[in-house]
């Protein structure tokens, strides 16, 4: 269950008497994230409830994914533990990250905003850094898409959000409910119930740059023939190239990105490093 209403920035302000809570940023599946100051540093503090039993197997998880990644296209975690709720004390736990300027690229997706293929290429890579350094220590992000990415246009930098159902290679997933992902961007072996690893964050990826590039989702057109269903659309592999759909991206970087679509994991680049070359 979600955090209730009770939770806000009131009960967050009493419970970091160290912090300055300043409001309410976002809600997501199982958290509520805060815009706060401390130490003269601006964060972003995300409040979770242990009762929730997803928040208790998952906040854990995401704060030793955090501690064991230090890139600047990873979001970067300042301060975790507790709020000092004497009438439940083990129960409202935060972990609070750098503030990151700009916006996630979900909110930037409106009608009148589209991505230039400078932009596209930009944010590939370094979306791809970020995939890689979580790479590097063996970790699976599994959840890449639009909300998940901040942009600031200003510095031209996107950072990767949000490792709450990173995967570690090496141990057995918990798996809490639904397999963990987002509608429209799990790798088809995801969406099979098959076992992930990198190249399914790859892939999440392609979608992402295609949609980036294109202003829709590489399978979108092809849900009609398949009862409207995406995601069954997603399972036949079919999709119109993306330098069809945007003929302005330079075609080592065309090629890429519809390779990271491929239906099978091993016709998709191995390494993120490999994607960064190919959109430089």
């Amino acid at each position: 269950m979600a955090l209730t209403s009770g939770v806000d920035t009131v009960a967050v302000q009493a419970g970091l008497p160290s912090y300055v809570v300043n409001g309410e940023l976002d809600r997501g599946g199982y958290g509520i994230t805060f815009d706060a100051m401390h130490a003269g540093e601006r964060l972003a503090v995300k409040v979770l409830d242990t009762q929730s039993h997803e928040a208790a197997i998952r906040t854990p998880l995401e704060i030793a994914a955090l501690r064991s990644v230090n890139d600047p296209h990873v979001v970067r975690m300042v301060d975790e533990g507790f709020l000092d709720t004497p009438a439940e004390p083990n129960r409202y736990r935060y972990i609070a990250c750098e503030f990151i300027e700009g916006s996630n690229l979900a909110t930037l997706a409106t009608p009148g905003h589209a991505f230039t293929v400078d932009e596209t290429l930009s944010i590939g890579r370094d979306v791809a850094a970020g995939l890689q350094a979580l790479h590097d220590v063996k970790l699976v992000h599994r959840d890449v898409k639009p909300k998940n990415v901040m942009y600031n246009a200003a510095t031209g930098t996107a950072v990767l959000l949000d490792v709450g159902i990173a995967k570690h290679l090496d141990v057995t997933p918990v798996t809490v409910g639904a397999a963990p992902g987002s509608f429209g961007w799990k790798s088809p072996e995801h969406l099979r119930g098959q076992s992930v690893d990198r190249r399914a964050d790859l892939y999440a990826l392609g979608v992402l740059l295609y949609w980036l590039a294109t202003g829709k989702h590489p399978f979108q057109d092809r849900a009609p023939a398949h009862g409207g269903d995406l995601e069954s659309a997603m399972l036949a592999g079919q999709f119109v190239p993306v330098a069809t759909a945007q003929p302005a991206l330079p075609p080592v970087a065309a090629d890429v990105i519809d390779q990271m679509l491929a239906l099978q994991p091993y016709d998709r680049p191995r390494r993120a490093a490999d994607v960064i070359a190919a959109l430089r």
